[in-house]
């Protein structure tokens, strides 16, 4: 999860990475400014969330297979050549595992790797939850 937020390859071109080569919890707050702000409430500082069984988690990406309108600004999501709202990187958008119906149980996040793990969801969900609750401080 650390290694990941300073040693992202770039889709685009394997050969490459689009880091910024600093632990930044970027997988939290994503690479860019206007990520972060997607992702934000704009409300006491807190990160957007949902409560699931009572328990907080970051919100859903996509619903009825397609990403929410909410999400549609992030870095890592766009239309696919289909029309359809998905992430970039092809590999993802064309994985046969993830069906609409598994698609519409993965977290925003700050990358687009953020759901490749239960151990990766796990970690971000701490944080946002840790994150959130200094801002209720």
């Amino acid at each position: 999860w650390f290694t990941d937020s300073f040693m992202r390859t770039d889709a685009a071109d394997p050969r490459c990475n689009t880091s910024n080569h600093e632990v930044d919890l970027c997988q939290v707050y994503g690479v860019y400014a206007a990520d972060t702000a997607i992702l934000r409430e704009h409300s006491g500082g807190r990160l957007k969330s949902q409560l699931i069984d009572g328990q907080e988690y970051p919100p859903y990406l996509f619903e009825n297979g397609e990403v929410r309108p909410e999400f549609r600004g992030l870095s890592y999501v766009g239309l696919t050549a289909d029309g359809a709202w998905d992430y970039r990187d092809a590999r993802l958008a064309n994985d046969p595992l993830l069906t609409p119906e598994r698609k519409d149980r993965l977290f925003a996040t700050g990358l687009e790797r953020g759901n490749i793990t239960v151990l990766f969801s796990g970690i971000s969900t701490i944080f946002l939850r840790e994150h959130n609750r200094l801002c209720a401080a």
